[in-house]
């Protein structure tokens, strides 16, 4: 069987390109649709608290895994168990992607400001606007995702090209 190309259509805001996917949890029941900021520099697919509140995850259900590190210290994790994320193409055919654990990151109150506080910093009015949204800090698609898919941009698109065998 000859590998097939799946193309993903996102889009690029003045500091970040995004891509909307679907989140399917059976388990927990959860099914709803977000916006991933894409990350190469962030090693695997994480949800942001906001947006699993918004999906319907109670995080403090699930169990506790180890402190995220990034930007501006710790924050606190959970472990959310056999997640898959959706993504349609272009000519209405989709992916599922599964993955056996992704964390819940929970920023601690003092990380949330410093957060917001370099986002400003490094972007300017751009990321002012930004950091006052009410979409808060973004969920990111990783490189546990990112490494399997080409990304090539447009003015204001980016693409994921994804062979599938």
């Amino acid at each position: 069987m000859g590998e097939d190309l799946l193309r993903f259509t996102g889009w690029i805001t003045n500091s970040a390109a995004f891509i909307q996917v679907f989140v399917f949890d059976e388990k927990n029941n959860i099914l709803g649709d977000i916006p991933l900021c894409i990350d190469t520099g962030a090693c695997s697919t994480c949800l942001f608290e906001r947006d699993a509140v918004n999906l319907g995850i109670d995080y403090s259900k699930l169990k506790r895994a180890r402190p995220a590190i990034g930007i501006g210290g710790r924050a606190d994790a959970y472990e959310l168990k056999n997640v898959k994320l959706g993504l349609i193409g272009g000519d209405d055919r989709g992916y599922l992607a599964s993955f056996d654990s992704m964390m819940v990151i929970v920023p601690q109150k003092n990380l949330k400001g410093k957060i917001v506080g370099l986002i400003h910093h490094l972007l300017g009015s751009k990321g002012s606007s930004y950091a006052q949204s009410s979409r808060g800090l973004p969920s990111l698609l990783g490189f546990d995702f990112l490494r399997t898919c080409k990304i090539s941009f447009s003015n204001n698109e980016v693409y994921l090209d994804r062979e599938i065998a």
